[in-house]
């Protein structure tokens, strides 16, 4: 069964300063606390992204390509193609940013995917919560420099 997981949240600075940094897929300020490193390996649409994870998010690596990239609508989907140690599969996301007048903006998020085995559909959806409420975080304070 495909789960998916859908929000957005506000962020108080502008959607060009946002998106600057969320464009950036190699940005090691955005990942800070969330994996060891980041590798990138090309740019825009077909961009792959690995991130290298900390123990205890179970190690190893997971590898997204970038599916969809377009600078002008501020959005870009990806898929992961590697999942590592994660409890899912057929993990797919989309990021979108949306105007909310001249210095903030909306970052609406998307994702689906389908859980691997007796794994709880809860566990992934949570992680991905999680995952997204960080990014959030970090935009909000890179963002406010």
């Amino acid at each position: 069964m495909i789960e998916q997981y859908s929000a957005a949240e506000l962020i108080d600075a502008p959607v060009d300063r946002v998106w600057t940094l969320l464009a950036d897929f190699g940005n090691k300020d955005v990942v800070k606390g969330f994996c060891r490193a980041v590798r990138v390996a090309g740019s825009g649409q077909g961009a792959i992204r690995t991130f290298e994870l900390f123990e205890d998010a179970g190690g190893g690596a997971v590898s997204e390509r970038i599916e969809q990239f377009d600078s002008e609508r501020y959005y870009f989907s990806y898929r992961v193609f590697d999942s590592g140690p994660l409890p899912f599969v057929d993990y797919v996301g989309s990021i979108r940013l949306s105007l909310a007048g001249p210095a903030r903006c909306v970052i609406i998020y998307h994702a689906e995917f389908m859980p691997l085995g007796d794994f709880p559909p809860a566990l992934g959806l949570q992680m991905t919560q999680q995952n997204f409420k960080f990014l959030v975080a970090r935009l909000r304070e890179l963002s406010s420099k």
